[in-house]
């Protein structure tokens, strides 16, 4: 009896399926397939002791409909026996991965399915002086042109003028049919592309640069191509081991650095700050805290996880990763082997981070202090009520016709203290009273202090003529790449200097902003005082935080630290307490002076800065010996 063999076909309703589950609809998990493509063509060519420029440029046409994405890169490029295997085959392994080469691989399924999962596309290569070019339709349909086009120079300069390839490169281009599929906001966009878990290692590559492009509906160019990057947050390394050995894989060992953060990371989504990074010998696979997720002690730990077994499990066809594309298969004997090895180190060093910061909440506010704290703010709300009347009370009323606050000093930040997002672009505000303190026409200058934060627009002319009640307000942009970074930023021109401080944080949490706690008050302006000590040396060393209407010590700041330790240590010493009644009598004192100029209650005679600080040294005198009375044992003050 003979017997027919042939391999199996796909049918493209299948292919389509699967495009939809790995892509779900979603651009960025699409664009992150082929910039991880053209980071694999690049390695390729590395391996063959070549330099190439690495350039990789992600670029959007946004429309009302059937937007474009493009990944362009200057790497190996397509000729049509290589585009057939790639672009219209399905399953086949095209990466290159069996064959031993330093690249992610997954059987060349991410071409098609970006292409696939949003719509249809084309492939468009130049390959030793011929373009070669394909079509992906949205019925999974494969076309492509019989005969390659040969280049002359004129064509060369048009392609390498329009995509910047001058020799060999890649541009695929899809077009957005699909319904449902959401496009972000550019800012978004950038975002997730520079913090994705799986483009980390590209973005923090010195033999890599990806830049983002947006273009209007005429291909015309927006902004200035913005570059991504990856910085990890600030942190500690408080674990390294190599070879770790795994349950029933003899030959397969696993290298693990854990890092503790300064801050607490997010720790949920693709591009969360937080959890470990699951390695291959090349590409990340996953992100994950494994059984410790939502645990609130493993909040800043961070760092990798690397087995190069992971691709010897690749090569033999092995299902160690997600048919969705999002992570490692953890029902897979090898994905639980390493679960487990990965559990059983992470548990005594959670355990030992759960002691330190239960230490850290007892001494933070001891029974004692939490009393001084909730005496002292019942009085300093009394006060605010007598000189802001029902202001005082927290209930500001929305006033028609009020004027832009003025900044203090006739040039300023308002406020001074910033928390953005790490990878988020985030505006401070800079105001100018003009022409008075600063002339109309001077140049402002604006910097940093640290390389890890950039400004993008950094010069400003003042202009008279944009003032309002004789104030201009500037809106300098800035982008944070490393969580915990902290900086100030200036502002210059002339004899004049503003200062702003900023920290980079993972997220700012606004859901629980106005729920009581214990320590606060029910009612009044003030609910509360604090110590903070997630400010660090650069901070204030005191401010109000109006989200929250809470006064904050900086415990971190280095006048503070000398006498009252970051946690509260020696909160209870007497000469502790005075500083913080010096600390909240300024906060205060500050907070209602600003608040009496704002809603009208302050007389203003001459230059307004003036006014709201004499006031602020009047209500010192006032009221300082009061607060001191609160915040301050009896024992400590001077028997009359």
């Amino acid at each position: 009896m003979s017997v027919v063999s042939r391999d199996l076909k796909i049918d493209k309703r299948v292919v389509k399926q699967l495009s939809d589950s790995a892509i779900k609809k979603d651009p960025v998990r699409a664009l992150v397939e082929l910039v991880t493509n053209s980071d694999d063509s690049y390695r390729t060519l590395e391996s063959r002791g070549l330099s190439p420029t690495g350039n990789i440029v992600v670029a959007v046409v946004r429309k009302h409909k059937n937007s474009i994405f493009r990944v362009i890169d200057q790497a190996e490029g397509f000729d049509f026996r290589r585009m057939d295997e790639t672009v219209g085959s399905f399953g086949t392994d095209t990466s290159g991965l069996t064959k031993g080469l330093n690249v992610r691989g997954f059987f060349g399924r991410g071409l098609k399915e970006a292409i696939l999962g949003l719509g249809h596309g084309t492939v468009m290569s130049i390959k030793d002086g011929y373009l070669y070019q394909c079509a992906l339709t949205e019925d999974a349909i494969y076309k492509r042109e019989e005969n390659p086009i040969k280049l002359d120079k004129i064509h060369k300069k048009k392609l390498a003028d329009e995509f910047g390839i001058a020799e060999n490169g890649t541009v695929i281009s899809i077009t957005v049919t699909k319904d449902g599929v959401n496009i972000p906001h550019v800012d978004n966009l950038i975002f997730q592309l520079g913090r994705y878990f799986s483009l980390r290692d590209i973005n923090a590559s010195l033999k890599r640069a990806v830049y983002f492009i947006e273009k209007d509906e005429k291909g015309r160019v927006k902004k200035n191509p913005i570059k991504l990057e990856y910085k990890p947050p600030l942190g500690q390394e408080i674990f390294n081991k190599t070879k770790l050995p795994l349950e029933n894989y003899a030959i397969a060992v696993v290298d693990l650095q854990i890092f503790k953060a300064t801050d607490p990371l997010s720790q949920d989504g693709l591009c969360r700050e937080g959890g470990l990074l699951i390695k291959g010998n090349s590409a990340i696979h996953d992100i994950t805290l494994f059984g410790f997720e939502g645990n609130p002690y493993a909040s800043k730990i961070f760092g990798s996880v690397r087995c190069k077994y992971i691709d010897e499990l690749l090569k033999k066809d092995e299902p160690v990763l997600s048919d969705r594309r999002d992570g490692l298969d953890w029902s897979h004997p090898f994905c639980k082997a390493l679960k487990n090895v990965i559990e059983n180190e992470l548990k005594p060093i959670l355990e030992e981070i759960k002691k330190e910061e239960e230490s850290q909440k007892k001494l933070i506010e001891n029974e004692k202090t939490r009393q001084r704290f909730l005496s002292a703010i019942e009085k300093i709300n009394q006060i605010a009520l007598k000189e802001l009347g029902e202001e005082g009370e927290g209930k500001i009323k929305d006033k028609e016709g009020l004027t832009v606050t003025p900044p203090p000093n006739g040039f300023d930040f308002m406020p001074e203290y910033y928390q953005i997002i790490a990878g988020n672009r985030a505006s401070l505000t800079l105001k100018a009273v003009v022409p008075w303190v600063i002339p109309s026409g001077s140049i402002i200058n604006i910097e940093c202090d640290q390389n890890d934060i950039q400004i993008e627009n950094k010069l400003f002319t003042v202009k008279e003529e944009e003032a309002k009640d004789g104030i201009v307000v500037f809106n300098p942009r800035i982008y944070g790449k490393s969580v915990g970074t902290e900086a100030i930023i200036s502002a210059k021109v002339k004899d004049f200097k503003a200062e702003a401080y900023v920290k980079v944080v993972a997220s700012i949490d606004k859901k629980d902003k106005h729920k009581e706690r214990k320590g606060t008050t029910k009612e009044g302006l003030f609910k509360g005082i604090q110590y903070d000590p997630t400010l660090g040396p650069k901070g204030p060393r005191h401010y109000f935080e109006r989200a929250t209407s809470i006064i904050k010590i900086n415990t971190r700041h280095p006048s503070i630290e000398t006498y009252l330790g970051p946690n509260g240590e020696g909160q209870n010493e007497l000469h502790c307490q005075v500083l913080e009644a010096e600390l909240v009598t300024d906060s205060v004192c500050r907070e209602l002076a600003r608040r009496k100029a704002e809603t009208g209650r302050l007389s203003i005679l001459g230059e307004y800065m003036d006014a709201v600080n004499r006031e602020h040294i009047r209500l010192i005198n006032e009221y300082a010996h009061i607060i001191h009375q609160y915040l301050v044992s009896s024992e400590a003050r001077r028997k009359k």
